[in-house]
């Protein structure tokens, strides 16, 4: 009885998040169907900072651990980082802004340093496979 009512609870303070969050979670999941991996990579051919990551997490559902940081190397931060969102509201707002610029520059930092490393085959440069540039390729 405890543990329904502590559910109850939890949905009544979270339920918008946890709408996002499946909301979200859906979108990619259509995506998917129709071969959309990453909808940056599709429109503008360039990876994105969290490109590798639905692997990643993939792998680590399954315990391989090891290939789910080969996929993303930042894997391991969205345990914490949605816990931390969940309980945005009951825990210090420094702690929860510096987890959040800490989370961007670590982001932003791997992004760069894959992006630069020519035998990255998830985080890729690729312009001309975009459909941007396909679109605009029929015009000219």
């Amino acid at each position: 009885m405890k543990i329904h009512k502590h559910l109850s609870e939890i949905w009544k303070s979270h339920s918008g998040d946890l709408v996002a969050i499946l909301s979200i979670a859906l979108a990619y999941i259509i995506m998917e169907v129709f071969g959309i991996t990453c909808p940056i990579r599709f429109l503008t051919g360039v990876s994105c900072a969290g490109c590798g990551m639905s692997r990643a997490l993939l792998c680590a559902s399954h315990g391989h651990f090891s290939r789910a940081t080969h996929y993303h190397p930042l894997v391991w931060i969205l345990f914490p980082a949605l816990v931390i969102f969940l309980f945005r509201k009951k825990l210090p707002r420094f702690l929860v802004k510096g987890f959040f610029i800490l989370t961007v520059a670590a982001f932003i930092l791997v992004y760069v340093i894959r992006l630069c490393d020519p035998r990255d085959s998830i985080v890729v440069f690729a312009p001309r496979e975009g459909a941007i540039y396909r679109f605009f390729s029929m015009f000219m």
